[in-house]
């Protein structure tokens, strides 16, 4: 079977071809998601203040806390990875 070039659909990469044009770099993504982050924990600490103040819903208050959990877990991953980046670099020898 052959592959028809004509109907294959290019592949885009988001920003590729933009490069750092749009004056968002590394620095100013990572600030974005930490702040991402840090609202997600303040609307799971707001909801469990509703639950224990009883005008809150148990249902809703468990799925915050469980996305609060994961956005959480998640940085921390990308904090490690970052971390272990910048030791192999630091480990290059030049």
């Amino acid at each position: 079977m052959k592959i028809r070039p004509d109907l294959v659909a290019p592949v885009k990469i988001a920003g590729a071809q933009q490069g750092n044009s749009s004056g968002k770099g590394f620095a100013d993504l990572l600030a974005q998601k930490v702040a991402e982050v840090d609202q997600t924990m303040r609307v799971a600490d707001q909801q469990s203040a509703e639950l224990l103040a009883g005008t809150g819903s148990i249902h809703e208050t468990m799925i915050a806390l469980e996305e609060a959990g994961i956005k959480l877990r998640m940085a921390g991953a990308v904090r490690d990875r970052v971390v272990s980046a910048y030791q192999d670099l630091t480990r290059m020898q030049i």
